[in-house]
């Protein structure tokens, strides 16, 4: 009896430790599947991005949030992507101050649209704009415009304003809009009292009351 009990004991863990093998292996198996796929997608995105001297800062710096491509399908005028990087850098990328005119040169040269000249592109965005783009796309990205501080309301407001329907709608002054900002900030979003001043600047800018529709 004994024997068998110690018999069966054995065969058991012969069982168990093919049955654990099994599914190390499967693990490893699909693992190394998934690192596969990854990596050739990140090789897809990365043979996208033209040589220059500031490649390989795009790659360190703009991959740790975000894939290749929303860089490489991405077209900015340079003021677009001089706010892009500097709103990159207040979210966490660590770039000196010459890395930071390097990338914001590389990628207006490889990734540029043509610049809005004169007064236009200061100019507040009419009410019924905003809302018409609203009505042609659910990308919160595409309804604001390219300047330092959409970052940051991208990174922070849609959290709660998840199409920015409300926000788009508003009209404030800068006061109005450094209240709104500061009951925002009250209401728990993560937001540095510099980054503050960025948003309320950039909500004024272009979401002013002082100009009509």
């Amino acid at each position: 009896m004994v024997f068998q009990k110690t018999k069966l004991q054995f065969l058991l863990v012969i069982i168990g430790t093919l049955a654990v093998g099994g599914l190390i292996v499967r693990a490893q198996t699909l693992k190394t599947a998934t690192r596969a796929s990854l990596s050739q997608n990140t090789t897809s995105q990365v043979d996208a991005l033209p040589e220059g001297m500031a490649r390989q800062l795009v790659l360190r710096e703009c991959t740790g949030c975000h894939v290749l491509n929303k860089t490489t399908e991405a077209r900015k005028d340079p003021l677009g992507w001089r706010g892009n990087v500097k709103d990159m850098i207040r979210l966490g990328a660590k770039l000196s101050s010459d890395e930071e005119t390097a990338i914001i040169g590389y990628l207006t040269k490889h990734f540029a649209r043509p610049a809005i000249t004169g007064k236009a592109s200061q100019e507040v965005l009419p009410t019924s704009a905003m809302e018409g783009m609203a009505r042609t796309t659910t990308s919160p990205a595409q309804l604001l415009p390219d300047d330092e501080g959409k970052g940051l309301i991208l990174a922070t407001c849609v959290q709660c304003h998840s199409t920015l329907g409300y926000i788009l709608g508003l009209r404030k002054d800068a006061e109005g809009w450094r209240q709104t900002v500061d009951d925002m900030i009250a209401r728990g979003a993560q937001v540095t009292k510099e980054d503050a001043e960025v948003i309320t600047t950039y909500l004024t800018k272009y979401m002013s009351s002082k100009k009509a529709d």
